[in-house]
């Protein structure tokens, strides 16, 4: 079971909705992966509190916390009726799960953690879990085939070009990914156990988180915005048509110093 697997299983695990056999095929990865279970972790704890709150506004009454949950989707159910939005895909589940769990926070006075959560499961998340799995699938990463496919699409489409050799580190390879709903490469750096995973979308196509505003270091003539969390960092910038965006978990690598690549234009 992979993180994307585990995680579509979670909030069912979390409401004790899911089968055995998942539940223990997804114990045993969060015993491996340390970053789904921090996300698991969290998420129960906000579980938790929601319950706790409405509990202690409900006299006890654990009916409330279901009966207002289950309001809450069906009215984000009807106003997708009513603006013909498309099916959101094997996530609609979670997702839903957490707009009314964000909706029932702000009731209790927490949104703003649940806000930082939701950002963090959309907009890095993904990113952090691609480059935990790296190990597992570094045979990937170095099939030439995918590497060229990979170095020909941001050459084509954002105008990059990688190096061979960076922060002594050695290029291993790459292939195409979809994260956050855009198409882009992931390539991967090495030196022993040390790894950076990279990834190169088209700027046309990916732009920037704008919460990362207040977390920007300048060197140089780049502009690099950071977000870290317990398991995972991740530094993002720019170069020409090109967003750049370098993962790693080894806390002792500077990535506003790990420049893989330049703009061809």
């Amino acid at each position: 079971m992979n993180c994307q697997e585990a995680r579509a299983l979670l909030y069912d695990i979390i409401d004790k909705e899911a089968i055995d056999i998942d539940v223990d095929e997804v114990k045993a990865h969060l015993k491996k992966c340390r970053h789904c279970n921090d996300i698991y972790v969290l998420e129960e704890r906000i579980q938790e509190l929601l319950r706790e709150k409405i509990l202690a506004q409900g006299n006890g009454d654990i009916s409330r916390v279901d009966s207002l949950k289950d309001r809450i989707l069906c009215d984000l159910d009807q106003i997708d009726r009513e603006e013909g939005a498309p099916k959101r895909g094997p996530f609609s589940s979670a997702a839903k799960t957490l707009v009314a769990a964000a909706a029932l926070v702000i009731m209790v006075g927490a949104s703003f953690l649940v806000s930082s959560y939701y950002r963090h499961y959309t907009h890095y998340a993904p990113f952090e879990s691609a480059h935990v799995e790296v190990v597992e699938l570094l045979d990937q990463f170095s099939n030439p085939n995918h590497t060229s496919e990979a170095t020909s699409f941001i050459s084509d489409r954002a105008n990059y070009a990688l190096k061979d050799h960076v922060y002594g580190m050695q290029f291993i390879g790459g292939h195409m990914c979809s994260l956050c709903d855009t198409e882009m490469a992931h390539f991967v750096f090495s030196e022993g156990d040390r790894l950076v995973s990279v990834f190169v979308a088209p700027a046309d196509s990916f732009e920037i988180p704008d919460d990362l505003d207040d977390h920007g270091v300048t060197k140089g003539s780049t502009e690099f915005f950071l977000h870290n969390c317990p398991g995972c960092r991740l530094v993002y910038h720019k170069v020409g048509d090109a967003v750049i965006i370098t993962a790693t978990q080894d806390e002792s690598l500077d990535l506003t110093s790990f420049v893989p690549g330049q703009g061809t234009i």
